[in-house]
């Protein structure tokens, strides 16, 4: 009886323990700049911008993410947003100070310029510094691009209204041209 009991209690130790041992080892980790970033694209620090300079050549991969790199994007925006701020305080006033909300606006706008000069400064001095092939190769790379976000947002139903894609600004390429002036 007790080389029963324990034939049995080996047994079902054995069955118990068969599906721990029929499973698999979990994925290897994947490579160091090729994690899966939001949407399922590459991820990692920098890794669309590896992605996107891909074609070009060692030298002109250094010279874009030199000028991709340069500045300091995150003071740019903490200013360009610390003036819309101040414009939502104005805008919650009881009263509207329509000259101080004027001089935020100005503010914000001169803060997103500023930033932009900036970026486009860094990439006029990158571009002069390409060589042909890989400008055309820039070229090249920024054209898929716009065709894979272009075909993404039309699969996904969105209208592209700043870009003049499909849906235009909420279906009005549906409507008729208004009537003519008087």
């Amino acid at each position: 009886m007790k080389t029963l009991l324990k034939s049995t209690g080996v047994a079902l130790a054995m069955l118990l323990a068969l599906p721990a041992a029929a499973q698999t080892a979990p994925a290897a980790p994947p490579a160091p700049g090729m994690q899966a970033g939001p949407h399922g694209g590459p991820g990692g620090r920098g890794g669309m911008r590896m992605q996107m300079f891909a074609s070009l050549s060692p030298a002109g991969q250094a010279i874009m993410r030199d000028a991709m790199k340069g500045g300091d994007p995150r003071a740019d925006h903490a200013a360009v947003k610390a003036a819309r701020d101040q414009i939502l305080v104005l805008l919650d006033a009881e009263k509207l100070d329509v000259a101080a909300l004027k001089r935020a606006m100005d503010a914000e706008r001169n803060a997103a310029e500023a930033a932009h000069t900036k970026r486009q400064n860094a990439l006029l001095a990158a571009y002069q510094k390409l060589s042909l092939a890989d400008r055309k190769a820039l070229v090249a790379e920024a054209k898929a691009m716009r065709a894979r976000m272009e075909a993404m947002m039309v699969k996904k139903g969105t209208p592209m209204m700043m870009h003049g894609g499909p849906g235009g600004m909420d279906g009005m390429e549906d409507m008729p041209p208004p009537p003519p002036a008087k």
